[in-house]
């Protein structure tokens, strides 16, 4: 099955030189479900709003339907 979301090596900086996430890599199938759980303050509304917005990437690494954002 291609992945619907394939990222891969993500870094998410507020300032380019203070990652506040590195290497972030995984993959969505079409139709599978996932969570993001962690304590307060782990990064999970700041990953899900990279996915969101695709903004604010600070490396290429961001696949969706196999094409690079």
């Amino acid at each position: 099955m291609k992945p619907m979301l394939d990222i891969k090596d993500l870094v998410i900086s507020y300032q380019k030189e203070h990652p506040v996430m590195k290497n972030v890599t995984f993959t969505l199938a079409s139709g599978e479900v996932v969570g993001l759980v962690g304590g307060s303050g782990s990064g999970k509304s700041t990953l899900a709003r990279a996915i969101h917005d695709w903004q604010d990437l600070s490396q290429e690494g961001f696949f969706y339907r196999e094409k690079i954002f």
